[in-house]
Parts: C-alpha cells; sequence; structure tokens
C-alpha cells in the first residue's frame, strides 16, 4: 500500500501518458472531462498522503517500540533548524527527525534566541540552572547503565529503571515551563528593518547586536549551551507512560565539554 508500486501510485501515471499519447496522435482522445480528471487527481493525491501518513506512522510505531525495549536511550544528533522555544534534531543513526520543547527541559533558567555576533547565525542560548549541576553529577552512572541495556537488548528489562524513566516523563508532563524565561534577540529580517530605517543599509550604531542581553554575555561556558544548526547534541528517548509514543529530552552538554562530529561518528559506530 504505501511503496512506490502500488497502484494508487501508479494510476495517475497511467492516465497522464493516456493523454500525451492522445495528444501525439499515438492512440485516440480517452474523453475524460475536466471534471473527471480534476476528480482523479484530487483521489490520487489524497490516498498519496495517507499512504505517507501511514507509512510514517507504522516507522514511528516501530522505532516506539524499540525504544520500549532498551528501556529508554540515549542518542546523539545533529540540530537542522532552531526555533524560539524547539528546535529540529535529525537522530543520525536512525534517520528520524525530532522536534525538541525547550520549555519542557528542567535544568534551563532562561533560554536566548538572536544572533550574538554581527555576522553569526541565529543561536540558541541555554542557561542552566541547578539541576544540570546535578544531572553532570550523576551523567557517568546513566551513561553507565545505558550501555549495559544497550548491549544486552532484552525485551523484559529492569522494572525499577523503567519505573524511574516514566516519573521522569510525568514530571516533565507536568511543568508547563513556565519557570523558564524565553529571551528574543535580533534576527534576519529584524536586521534588514533596523537597516531600512537608516538609510538603505546604513547603521548609526556600530553594531546592532549591542540588544544581546547582559546575562548572556556574563556567562560561564560551563553554565550554558549554546546551539546553532548542523551542531551536535545528545538527547534522552523515552516512552509516555505504558504507550509506543516518545518523547526526546535534551542532555545538557556545556559550552566547555561541547560535542563534535568524532563523537557523532563514535555513536554511528557503536
Amino acid at each position: 500500500y504505501t511503496h512506490f508500486t502500488s497502484p494508487i501510485r501508479r494510476y495517475p501515471d497511467i492516465i497522464v501518458h493516456r493523454l500525451l499519447a492522445a495528444s501525439l496522435n499515438y492512440t485516440e482522445d480517452p474523453n475524460y472531462s475536466v471534471k473527471q480528471l480534476h476528480g482523479i487527481a484530487m483521489r490520487a493525491n489524497s490516498t498519496k498522503a495517507c499512504a505517507k501518513m501511514c507509512s510514517e506512522t507504522s516507522a514511528d510505531i516501530f522505532f516506539g517500540s524499540f525504544i520500549r525495549e532498551y528501556g529508554g536511550m540515549e542518542v546523539v544528533g545533529v540540530v537542522m533548524a532552531l526555533f524560539d522555544e524547539c528546535f529540529d534534531l535529525l537522530l543520525i543513526k536512525y534517520g528520524i527527525v525530532k522536534r525538541i520543547y525547550l520549555k519542557k527541559q528542567k535544568f534551563l533558567n532562561r533560554i536566548y534566541h538572536g544572533k550574538l555576533t554581527k555576522n553569526g547565525p541565529v543561536t540558541l542560548v541555554l542557561w542552566f540552572n541547578e539541576e544540570a549541576k546535578n544531572y553532570f553529577s550523576g551523567k557517568d552512572e546513566v551513561v553507565t547503565n545505558n550501555k549495559i541495556r544497550r548491549e544486552e537488548c532484552l525485551p523484559n528489562l529492569d522494572k525499577k529503571i523503567d519505573k524511574l524513566l516514566r516519573e521522569d516523563v510525568e514530571d516533565d508532563e507536568e511543568s508547563d515551563g513556565n519557570g523558564v524565561v524565553v529571551v528574543e534577540g535580533i534576527g534576519e529580517s529584524e536586521e534588514e528593518e533596523e537597516r531600512g530605517k537608516n538609510g538603505g543599509g546604513k547603521k548609526v550604531k556600530e553594531d546592532v547586536y549591542e540588544e544581546v542581553p547582559a546575562w548572556v554575555k556574563d556567562l560561564q561556558p560551563e553554565e550554558r549551551q549554546t546551539i546553532n544548526c548542523m551542531c551536535v547534541v545528545r538527547v534522552k528517548l523515552v516512552n509516555v507512560k505504558d504507550t509506543l509514543r516518545y518523547e526526546a529530552s535534551l542532555i545538557p552538554t556545556p559550552d566547555s565539554n561541547p560535542l563534535t562530529w568524532v563523537d557523532a561518528k563514535q555513536h554511528m559506530d557503536e
């Protein structure tokens, strides 16, 4: 049903070939009315969209089942797109794009979204709170447990670990994110608008990026995580309660010890 050889995919090709052949006088006119062709096109588009949705949903369910058998896992991904309160992450080992919602992360004080330098890209700067420090102190133990579970890959995993993972998810769902403050910096469109106000590209200010808040400039590398497009980050995947649905939570990685493409390659080779 979802494969490209399915009749729902090939029937529109047949109709097009019939019309082309008739227009080149290879065959007789099939005598389709405009209304009939419109109906065929609408039906073909609908079935193609349904097939695509079915295929994507099936893959998502399968991957959710895979995560449940592992009891949750830590994976490495590459950031594909940035937004003010979230970003899209490509899980490079599985070819899946997952959206990470920053307001659900419990280890953040503030989020800055905007440019940091004159010619730099739009960036996310995450300011860690005390919970992030607690996570760093227990990170080695978590990584070790995950490595053991990956190596064993058993359907029936330690119930205590599974319970702890579910409690983490429930805490994330209960948090409405009101404690995380999002600060908007200057972006591409705002920069063009600023230049337009000052006479076609001439700027009164030497640097419009003086808009960057002082708290962003004052953060130490171990207190923040800077996220740009194509940077490497690590996330934790866990199932939502007893379902096959899963969520991705960002694992804080300070700028003092950032992930690189070497880490991404090692993750692919595991």
